[in-house]
């Protein structure tokens, strides 16, 4: 299953004809998006220099929508005339994360799917006394996907095996947006893994303590004038591989020895 919101994100602002630039967006997306688009589904490897490709992929691209922005602005629109609050820039980093993770063989060994819609965080009990299945919207998420009953109703429920924020910048509002939204998916499932990834971090680090419900955080640029750091991208997708392989291991707890957190 795609995860294509940065498509979704282009097609919206054609469709509703944005800032009455449906047209320029329509030959953005045919002149641009396309090209990378194709060569990222097409790209199956996942060596190091396979990411890597990836990553100039992704930083070329972006540089365009940078352009449009600024420079390569429709006639009589003002720098930054395409808003923050539009989501064209910030899906971008959200569809690469899609393209990142696509081809690890665990994805289909598991039967898991992607999605950013609708994940298992718990349940609860209404004041009537009906079981209530809590649900929660994330930007990435790795979930499996089972049918079940709740009551007499079948239900579908998307259990997450890792889950991911994705941010242009992380400031403190979103860091403790993040950390609670990590919350609430382990209460779904607690051995759910919960990352973020921004391009760049405004929080003090003093602020980001190893206790948070969020696994690791990966800024993978300095600042917003620097490179993209393939480096961290690469660790990033290193973690999500070594996350899902996990879930397959299988460690006897027996005593004497360690059985709560027993090493492999």
């Amino acid at each position: 299953m795609s995860l294509l919101p940065h498509k979704r994100n282009l097609e919206t602002k054609i469709n509703g004809n944005y800032k009455r630039e449906g047209k320029f967006f329509d030959v953005f997306m045919k002149q641009n998006y396309i090209l990378w688009n194709k060569k990222n589904m097409k790209l199956t490897g996942m060596e190091k220099k396979d990411i890597f490709t990836r990553v100039d992929w992704f930083t070329e691209y972006l540089d365009k929508i940078d352009f449009i922005n600024l420079k390569g602005r429709p006639q009589g629109k003002q720098k930054n005339w395409i808003t923050p609050q539009s989501k064209l820039r910030p899906s971008v980093l959200e569809e690469f994360v899609y393209y990142l993770l696509k081809d690890i063989p665990l994805i289909d060994d598991l039967r898991l799917k992607f999605t950013n819609k609708k994940v298992f965080a718990g349940l609860s009990i209404s004041p009537e006394g009906n079981i209530l299945i809590k649900e929660k919207d994330v930007d990435v998420a790795l979930v499996k996907e089972e049918k079940a009953s709740v009551g007499v109703n079948p239900v579908s429920v998307a259990v997450p095996a890792v889950a991911i924020e994705v941010k242009t910048y992380l400031d403190k509002t979103m860091w403790s947006e993040a950390q609670f939204t990590a919350q609430l998916i382990k209460r779904g499932n607690p051995a759910c893994s919960v990352y973020v990834v921004a391009e760049t971090n405004a929080v003090a680090i003093e602020e980001l303590l190893p206790e948070s419900p969020v696994n690791e955080i990966f800024i993978i640029r300095r600042n917003s004038e620097s490179e993209v750091d393939k480096n961290t991208v690469y660790d990033f997708f290193c973690e999500v591989k070594d996350a899902l392989s996990k879930i397959q291991e299988t460690i006897v707890r027996q005593p004497p020895g360690r059985l709560l957190h027993p090493r492999c």
